[in-house]
C-alpha cells in the first residue's frame, strides 16, 4: 500500500468554528448583543421576562466565571515560563530595567490623566454638608429573601 505524502492539518472545531474562529467569536458577540437589546425592548405583563433574564444571566455569569478560571492560571504559567526563559538567556537585568521603566512611565501617565480629569470636572461639583437626620444607606453582603447577593 502506498502512503500519501500530503499531511492533513488537525481539525480544531467543526463548521464555521473550525475554519474561522475569530469571525465566529465576533458573530456570536453580535448575536449576544442583539439578544440583549431585544430583551431590553421586550414588554410583557407576567413574570416570564424576569425568569428568562435570570436564566440568561446565569449562563452569562457561568461563562464569565469559567473565563476567569481559565485565564488566571494561563497568565500565571506564561509569566513563570517567561521569567525562566529570561533567566536561561541571561537577559534578566535588561528586561527588569525595561519593566520598571515602563511601570514608572505608565504610573506617571495615569497620575497626569487623573489630575487633569479632576481639574476639568472640578466645576461640576460643589461642597456641602450632609443632613444630620438623614438615614445612612447600609450595604451588606449575603443572601436576602429574594436570593440576591448584594442587598441594601
Amino acid at each position: 500500500k502506498t502512503s500519501s505524502t500530503k499531511r492533513e492539518d488537525p481539525v480544531i472545531g467543526c463548521g464555521i468554528l473550525g475554519k474561522y474562529p475569530v469571525l465566529s467569536v465576533l458573530l456570536f458577540a453580535l448575536v449576544g448583543i442583539g439578544i440583549g437589546v431585544g430583551l431590553s425592548f421586550w414588554k410583557v405583563e407576567d413574570e416570564s421576562k424576569n425568569i428568562t433574564l435570570k436564566w440568561l444571566g446565569l449562563l452569562g455569569d457561568l461563562f464569565i466565571r469559567s473565563l476567569k478560571a481559565v485565564v488566571l492560571p494561563l497568565v500565571f504559567v506564561n509569566v513563570v515560563l517567561s521569567i525562566v526563559d529570561m533567566i536561561k538567556l541571561g537577559r534578566t537585568g535588561s528586561v527588569a530595567g525595561l519593566t520598571v521603566l515602563m511601570y514608572f512611565i505608565t504610573t506617571l501617565i495615569a497620575s497626569v490623566v487623573g489630575l487633569l480629569s479632576i481639574l476639568c470636572f472640578q466645576g461640576l461639583f460643589q461642597a456641602g454638608n450632609f443632613e444630620e437626620d438623614a438615614v445612612p444607606q447600609l450595604v451588606q453582603f449575603g443572601c436576602s429573601d429574594n436570593g440576591y447577593y448584594l442587598t441594601e
